[in-house]
């Protein structure tokens, strides 16, 4: 977390860090999928390997070590769920460009380019969440 005295343009900005916490919370939604397609077998083990590096980026402070975090994982979630493609890991694919779209997504550097950011970020995986919820609840 940043000092109380610290820069502004030091810190990660709010909307950066909500991208991030929605790429966590859709990191979680897809571990509780995978829990109730499948119960607690390999499945739920081998998900929760991208489950948890998600959960770090939203409480990252400062500005660089921010963009770092969330490049770094995102780039371990698409290496991590291309070697598990088979078993429909492919899955948090979107997770990680959520977490590509917060690490740019500083309205402070770019004021026109950051709605696009969050718009081609979060609709298609609001769209999947609500197809996935509608055909757990048939």
């Amino acid at each position: 977390m940043p000092e109380p005295g610290e820069p502004a343009a030091d810190r990660a900005h709010g909307l950066q860090r909500a991208l991030a916490a929605i790429a966590a919370l859709d990191a979680v939604f897809l571990m509780a999928v995978a829990v109730h397609l499948a119960g607690w077998t390999h499945l739920v083990w081998l998900t929760l390997g991208a489950v948890l590096p998600v959960l770090a980026p939203p409480f990252v402070g400062r500005r660089r070590a921010f963009v770092a975090t969330c490049l770094g994982v995102a780039a371990s979630i698409c290496v991590w769920s291309m070697s598990l493609f088979v078993i429909g890991v492919f899955a948090f694919w979107p997770t990680a460009a959520l977490l590509v779209g917060a690490a740019f997504a500083d309205p402070r550097r770019q004021p026109h380019g950051v709605w696009p950011i969050c718009l081609v970020g979060v609709l298609p995986r609001l769209a999947t969440v609500s197809v996935i919820a509608h055909l757990l609840t048939r």
